[in-house]
């Protein structure tokens, strides 16, 4: 199953050559051109990870995860921005100044996308132990 990642940006030729380039990785791509319409996306459909400017109308980007993580949202989040990415407070947010190259978005999405590596070592653990009791 792959993962399923939301764009939110007011730019629609980025928003669209984001996902292209995400959907050619094999992801499943959303799109909202702004904050508010991420936030009516997000309550039908949970996704993966969240990939959001920081600068648009409406709700930007750093609104957008501070009410998430109000509703109990923990989706990892990568905002990007012109300029220099403000300080967040909360876990599982990364920044990516723009411009970037794909290949920066790439790697920052796979890193946001992995499982923590706790997780990665309790199923190793559980691999190794044969699963589930019978």
């Amino acid at each position: 199953m792959s993962a399923t990642i939301l764009i939110v940006d007011d730019e629609p030729l980025l928003r669209s050559s984001l996902s292209r380039a995400l959907t050619d990785e094999g992801y499943t791509v959303l799109t909202a051109a702004d904050g508010l319409e991420a936030l009516l996306l997000l309550q039908r459909s949970p996704v993966d990870l969240l990939v959001c400017d920081v600068v648009m109308p409406l709700v930007n980007g750093l609104d957008l995860v501070d009410e998430l993580r109000e509703r109990g949202n923990l989706t990892p989040v990568l905002l990007m921005s012109v300029l220099d990415c403000p300080p967040c407070h909360h876990p599982a947010v990364r920044c990516l100044d723009k411009p970037f190259e794909l290949d920066a978005m790439s790697t920052a999405v796979r890193e946001l996308l992995a499982p923590p590596p706790q997780a990665r070592v309790v199923a190793k653990r559980f691999d190794t132990l044969g699963g589930y009791p019978r």
